[in-house]
């Protein structure tokens, strides 16, 4: 996180607020918007683990889809709109959760199955468990 919010203001990147790594023991990265990211930077393309937002301005709905829609992971994604048609049309996105008009909402009954590059598996409360386990038989001989 750390490396992809340097190397998008090494290229031009506006950090907002945030991205500085505190002084101090533990680990703490403080909530960070960046503007202005070029589209190539990891922090576009990646995955970034963390309270990171890169902002990406778009002419349209549209691009916005095709720009997400692009992307070789499909973790999650979120969408916040005024519209009940681009509400239903972002539920085209290949991705394993989609939030719409909200974020981290859900219980811990949910599963899901992460797209793309983001990871192989339904994962979720029971189904984590399950997937990390399988069921056999045992057949024995009578003595």
């Amino acid at each position: 996180m750390v490396d992809h919010v340097g190397e998008a203001v090494r290229r031009g990147a506006t950090v907002l607020v945030g991205g500085e790594v505190p002084d101090g023991p533990g680990f703490f990265y403080p909530a960070t918007v960046v503007t202005d990211v070029p589209d190539d930077t990891p922090l576009m393309t990646e995955e970034t683990f963390g309270p990171v937002a890169p902002v990406r301005v778009v002419d349209s709905f549209d691009e916005a889809l095709a720009l997400a829609r692009d992307s070789s992971f499909g973790l999650a994604a979120t969408v916040y709109t005024n519209s009940a048609e681009h509400a239903e049309r972002s539920r085209q996105l290949p991705v394993g959760m989609l939030w719409i008009n909200q974020w981290q909402a859900g219980g811990l009954d949910r599963t899901y199955e992460p797209a793309g590059n983001s990871g192989l598996g339904i994962t979720g409360r029971r189904a984590a468990f399950d997937a990390a386990t399988r069921q056999a038989t045992v057949i024995t001989a009578p003595r």
